[in-house]
């Protein structure tokens, strides 16, 4: 049996991510807020728009999963998807945008602490996030 190592893993899950839906990202960064719950914050996009191929699955419901425990806590929607994307993708900033396909009919938002990077032999192999739909297609305060 071959060894497992990072570079023939992360070849592999290129190979599959590769050859999926294009994604359409959009980092932002927020301005305004200062210590109050209530003040208001501005959001502007930092940067281009970076299209990446990506693989947006629904959530797992069963049982007892680790979704179905997050939706019971109110931390995950049903309706939220997940969407699996390389180990080099930037998808952090205060806020970050996500369209499914090209054209891009709808946009999702990145679910605060909603990404999980997935490492061997300490290299970024993939990534999952958990999207939100954007109900009006942008953030409060773009």
């Amino acid at each position: 049996m071959p060894d497992i190592n990072a570079s023939g893993l992360r070849l592999t899950v290129t190979e599959m991510i590769d050859n999926c839906v294009q994604l359409r990202i959009k980092l932002y960064t927020a301005s305004g807020a200062t210590t109050g719950y209530d003040d208001q914050v501005t959001v502007a996009q930092s940067g281009t728009s970076t299209w990446v191929s990506g693989l947006p699955f629904p959530l797992g419901g069963r049982k007892g999963s680790d979704e179905a425990v997050l939706i019971q806590q109110g931390r995950l929607l049903a309706s939220d998807q997940k969407i699996y994307f390389l180990g080099t993708t930037v998808l952090s900033g205060e806020a970050v945008k996500v369209g499914i396909g090209s054209p891009t009919p709808v946009e999702h938002y990145i679910i605060p602490d909603g990404v999980q990077t997935y490492k061997v032999q300490n290299e970024n192999v993939y990534k999952m996030a958990y999207v939100r739909l954007l109900t009006n297609g942008s953030f409060q305060g773009e």
